[in-house]
């Protein structure tokens, strides 16, 4: 690891040198400088000494530089003058208070200087500054901070920061540095439902959908409803926005299928789900879906629909799937007043998430172009309490 640091701190020095130069319009990094790097590479004692002598010579004619006091002190570094090299980078970052390239470097010094809480105070500085080196400053933190809660202390008032930190544990796989960044989101009340869509997603990628219930309910908060006890499907009567999160509604584009939710006609609540069909397309529709965990066990799937119109001998009708696992319930079509739907379904052990849909199969007849509208509400999965009647 102390290797890795060590290249990674004298190619970020380079490179940062190359930014400055073009940020500062200079055509490339002074002669001096290229001829102290290519010492430095070398690491034999007699090298690392001309390289000290000539980052030394190269600040002596600019000496407000703060990339000539980072130079001087990733050099005093590799000379393991520790001392010399604190005192090197301190002038850097009094010299370049608001330049992020500057307090990069700093972190990476600090990291290397085993000195974890100046790396953690320069690195936060830099993501308050921007998000251009949040993969850097992350990668850092995993190699060299092993509790992620020292990381999220550190990003206390930088919202944008501490969701760069969960997102990147969880674009790299460090599930369980997401899970600590998670909670302290919530905690810190920096969760959104963005994060939550991303993290469930990634929770049910991972087969891990209890988890991702438990997640979701407890961010959800007031939200919830009767979610998920007694209703296993959440949001049923439609009365929060959809989140587009996998245990939400999600509504895919269909055509010349449009579905909304409507506060004009509800049978519970204020809101319904209205799927209003053009009567173009002979329409295979089962575009408004939601992932619902199911322990094993016997169900009811019911819901309200009410209907306006609609043509054809395929109508609306709500459909549970998963792997073995096919069970609808009847069609409604024509014009109908509120009208209640159910179906009773059985989840094997091999079974834990399953899709609940709003279904409209093909017709085979001739006239088979679907026209009119329906509304969905009251949408429920309870666990099978007595024997039903299957519809």
């Amino acid at each position: 690891m102390e290797i890795e640091a060590r290249l990674i701190g004298i190619v970020l020095g380079l490179a940062l040198t190359v930014a400055s130069a073009v940020l500062f319009w200079r055509p490339e990094p002074p002669p001096l400088e290229l001829q102290a790097f290519r010492k430095l590479t070398e690491t034999t004692p007699t090298s690392l000494a001309e390289a000290i002598r000539l980052y030394r010579q190269a600040l002596d004619g600019d000496p407000l530089s703060p990339y000539r006091w980072c130079d001087l002190a990733e050099a005093w570094i590799e000379a393991s003058r520790t001392g010399e090299a604190r005192s090197c980078m301190r002038r850097a970052q009094e010299l370049g208070p608001n330049i992020p390239q500057v307090w990069v470097r700093a972190a990476n010094a600090y990291f290397r200087l085993d000195d974890p809480a100046e790396a953690l105070r320069a690195a936060a500085a830099v993501l308050r500054m921007t998000p251009a080196y949040d993969a850097i400053l992350f990668r850092y933190c995993g190699q060299f901070i092993p509790d992620p809660r020292q990381v999220l202390a550190s990003l206390a008032g930088n919202q944008r920061a501490a969701q760069a930190y969960f997102r990147h544990a969880l674009s790299s796989g460090s599930f369980s540095t997401a899970e600590t960044a998670w909670t302290w989101l919530r905690q810190n009340s920096c969760a959104d439902d963005q994060l939550a869509v991303e993290y469930l997603d990634s929770l049910v990628a991972q087969r891990q959908a209890r988890r991702a219930l438990e997640v979701w309910s407890e961010y959800l908060g007031k939200r919830n409803g009767d979610y998920p006890v007694p209703n296993r499907l959440f949001n049923g009567s439609f009365e929060s926005e959809f989140t587009r999160a996998i245990l939400d509604w999600r509504i895919q584009p269909a055509g010349q299928v449009t579905a909304a939710r409507d506060s004009s006609l509800a049978s519970q609540g204020r809101w319904s789900l209205r799927i209003r069909f053009a009567g173009d397309q002979n329409v295979a529709y089962g575009h408004a879906t939601q992932a619902v965990y199911l322990p094993p066990g016997a169900y009811r799937l019911a819901a309200m629909v009410r209907t306006e119109g609609i043509t054809t001998d395929q109508g609306i009708r709500l459909r549970v799937s998963g792997d073995r696992l096919d069970a609808r319930t009847s069609q409604v079509i024509g014009t109908n007043g509120w009208t209640p739907l159910e179906t009773i379904f059985s989840v094997p052990p091999s079974v834990d998430l399953v899709t609940v849909q709003v279904f409209r199969e093909p017709s085979l007849k001739f006239d088979n172009k679907i026209a009119g509208t329906a509304w969905i509400d009251a949408v429920t999965i309870q666990p099978l309490s007595g024997g039903v009647r299957q519809h």
